[in-house]
């Protein structure tokens, strides 16, 4: 009785972080009814603006796949119909929350059912709240459906390697959702990759004549992608040409290990250490797992007239479900080797966030491990019980005493996570609070102003939110081309003399008087920039400072 009351209190537990990862998700909806974005962002909402087939030329011209843009569109286009003037930003971000709630349903069915609750809790709750994935459930950006097709293709790959019926629903689902995965971001693709292989492995360890089907699975993904494949090539010469990744080191190995593990906690040395604590007992946890299935393999095989004990940890490892882990894991690997090795070969590909599509597999490996340990424990103290042996001995206070760590770790881990989905919480509830006085500010701005930029991406941005026929000049610059296109065209002015000729030209005599010209100012370079116009004889007049989503800029009228 003692141990189902330790299995049930895990469950619980389970259920638990289960109702806490609902919550943050609904925290993340309240948090989408905000218009703010930044400039990647913008790139999704200006591209939904458009008609599908300038969507498809327009993400072909860019560098990714065009399956998540035509999703938000459609499911915009379906919030727009079902409310008439609604805007595209809020319902943007409501998508990005989605494939989130598509996991929930995984972890409290498929998962829960293969696994425990306890699992499919602790990978919601992984997913939703370790360090850096907080942002992407609100975030209008591709990451979180291909963070949702990668872990969705694994468990299907799961369930067509172990499972006896349903093989076929499976190996379909696979399919499609690494097709999903692949037309919705190429290092999904990887991940996507990453899974096959884990197929094939097992295909060729349990049943080589199964490796016929897998064969099968990987000609229909690849005649289903024929039709990107050119488009595709065209974006692979443009990024060998020109791209704006920066060289790996050996020091980014480490940083991929800060990406995945450093929390969120005010003190950035605290951060560091917490991640390392973090990073090592991840290590221990997959590590130990493994040892432990190696061991009871080999024991089985040495003594196959223990059935007792073979009876008891078959439970345990269920379809050597550990084996399953270790895959999980090796698809995030195998991300990371890939970028590392396209980046080396070819030309730098790889940034930190790329990893994010992986993350699923990476945190479910995680709980299934720790899940396993902990009904290791159980059937370990149940055997000692069956022996007539008493908690006093050195053996079960051993055990216990392990037991009490691993619970410390669990309770660690959600501390961690909370505290992450807090800072998440608290920046963009500021974000959103300014975010009121910058649509205030940008609402001075009238059709037939001018405005002025020193940096292209506030440019780009706040050009979002600016009233048709705003004309836009960088000063200096000249606006990326792709999003020319999209939000449409930016201008160049070089000297003050033709500010000069805007206050008191031509143009001013065309029934424009009441004509204003701003300046949107970013980063120190503003201040001698305002300091040249004013020994030119201009008059800038700061009217304040304000955010806009991950940008400050000040705002100046300029006159004469």
């Amino acid at each position: 009785m003692k141990s189902r009351i330790k299995i049930f209190s895990k469950d619980s537990f389970g259920w638990l972080l289960i109702c806490i990862s609902v919550l943050m998700l609904g925290k993340s909806v309240a948090l989408c009814f905000s218009n703010d974005i930044w400039y990647d962002e913008l790139f999704t909402v200006g591209m939904i603006e458009h008609s599908y087939g300038e969507l498809i030329h327009f993400t072909a011209a860019d560098v990714h796949p065009p399956l998540y843009y035509c999703v938000t569109k459609l499911l915009v286009d379906l919030c727009k119909l079902i409310m008439p003037g609604a805007g595209t930003v809020i319902p943007a971000k409501i998508v990005s929350v989605l494939p989130y709630f598509i996991l929930f349903l995984y972890s409290v069915t498929w998962i829960r059912k293969r696994f425990g609750i306890f699992t499919g809790g602790l990978f919601l709750f992984c997913v939703i709240a370790m360090p850096q994935l907080s942002a992407y459930t609100v975030e209008v950006r591709m990451y979180g459906w291909a963070l949702l097709f990668v872990t969705a293709a694994f468990l299907h790959a799961y369930g067509c390697v172990t499972a006896k019926k349903d093989r076929f629903l499976h190996g379909t689902a696979l399919v499609l959702y690494g097709l999903a995965a692949a037309y919705t971001q190429y290092f999904a693709c990887v991940a996507v990759m990453m899974v096959y292989l884990y197929v094939l492995l097992m295909f060729f360890w349990q049943d080589k004549r199964r490796i016929k089907e897998w064969c099968l699975y990987v000609a229909l993904s690849i005649a289903g992608y024929v039709p990107w494949l050119f488009a595709l090539l065209g974006q692979i010469s443009a990024v060998k040409e020109n791209y704006w990744i920066l060289p790996l080191t050996w020091r980014s190995l480490g940083g991929c290990v800060k990406f995945l593990m450093k929390p969120a906690f005010q003190n950035e040395t605290w951060n560091v250490f917490l991640a390392v604590i973090l990073f090592a007992l991840y290590v221990e946890v997959v590590g130990s797992s493994f040892v432990r299935y190696i061991t009871y393999c080999r024991r089985v095989k040495k003594d196959s007239r223990d059935t007792g004990f073979a009876k008891d940890m078959g439970k345990v490892y269920h379809n050597g479900r550990v084996i399953h882990a270790i895959a999980a894991l090796g698809v995030l690997l195998g991300v990371v080797l890939f970028g590392f090795a396209a980046s080396i070969l070819i030309r730098p590909v790889f940034v930190y966030r790329y990893m994010i599509p992986a993350m699923g597999c990476f945190w479910l490996c995680f709980a299934i491990c720790l899940d396993n340990i902990l009904c290791k424990l159980d059937v370990a103290l149940l055997l000692q019980k069956d022996e007539e042996k008493t908690d006093k001995d050195s053996g079960g206070r051993y055990l216990h005493t392990v037991k009490k760590i691993l619970i410390i770790f669990i309770v660690m881990v959600v501390i961690i996570g909370l505290r992450n989905y807090r800072a998440f919480l608290g920046e963009e509830e500021y974000k959103i609070r300014l975010m009121k006085e910058t649509e205030t500010a940008l609402s001075q701005i009238g059709p037939d102003d001018i405005v002025i930029y020193n940096f292209d991406q506030v440019q780009a941005v706040t050009s979002y939110y600016l009233q048709d026929g705003t004309r836009r000049y960088l000063w200096n610059g000249e606006a990326e081309k792709l999003i020319q296109e999209i939000i449409g065209p930016c201008g160049t002015v070089e000297e003050e003399e033709t500010i000069k000729d805007w206050l008191t030209g031509k143009e001013m005599q065309k029934g424009l008087a009441d004509r204003h010209i701003w300046f949107v100012g970013s980063f120190n370079s503003r201040e001698d920039i305002v300091a040249q116009w004013r020994e030119s004889g201009l008059t800038v007049e700061e009217k304040g400072s304000y955010l806009l989503e991950r940008y400050w800029f000040n705002l100046y009228e300029i006159s004469l």
